[in-house]
Order: structure tokens, then C-alpha cells, then sequence
């Protein structure tokens, strides 16, 4: 009864600075095209290289996806920017994770 869905939940970020962390995180995950050249030399059938790369795409998009959905779902806009203190300690309410510092929770 103490959670507000509006404050607790965001559909946009605040800003585009908001969006740092996670376009790095994506640069970091799929820039990987200096492997392409060394990979694809020592493919038995380099012409099998587009389906290989688009399935590996697709699949690690979605595990990238799935993860951050869950841990959204989890945690809200009170995740902590490192994702450890998050599952280290959880709020007691709504208010204790909006109104106190992140060593001040009280939850499990």
C-alpha cells in the first residue's frame, strides 16, 4: 500500500545523461568488431560468418535484455549504481529507499 507505481517506476530516463552507463555497457558488449577479421580467417566455412554473428547478436541482446528487465522490475529507480549494493541490502519501504542514503536502509 506504501508504493507509488509513478515514483517507483520510470518509463523515460530524466535525461540523456541518464543513459550513460548503459550505452557504454552496449558499446562494451557488441563492439567487438576488432575479432571479426581473426575469427572469420579461421572459420572452416567463412561463409557461414553472417548467420553466426547475427545469431550470436540476437542471443546475447537477449540475454543483455532479460537481465536488465528483471533487475528493472526488481529494483526500480532505486537500483544503486553498483549492483551488488543492490542485492546486498533492500529498503524497507518506498520512502526508506527514496529519502535515505543507501547505508541507511533498514530492509533484509
Amino acid at each position: 500500500p506504501d508504493l507509488d507505481p509513478e515514483e517507483l517506476f520510470s518509463v523515460w530516463p530524466a535525461s540523456a545523461l541518464d543513459m550513460g552507463t548503459v550505452v557504454a555497457s552496449l558499446l562494451g558488449a557488441f563492439g567487438i568488431n576488432g575479432n571479426v577479421p581473426s575469427v572469420l580467417c579461421e572459420m572452416k566455412d567463412p561463409m557461414e560468418f553472417p548467420k553466426a554473428f547475427k545469431v550470436a547478436m540476437c542471443s546475447v541482446g537477449g540475454i543483455y535484455l532479460a537481465v536488465m528487465c528483471a533487475g528493472y522490475y526488481g529494483y526500480g529507480n532505486f537500483m544503486q549504481s553498483d549492483i551488488v549494493d543492490s542485492m546486498s541490502s533492500f529498503p524497507v519501504d518506498q520512502a526508506e529507499a527514496f529519502g535515505n542514503q543507501f547505508k541507511e536502509w533498514t530492509g533484509p
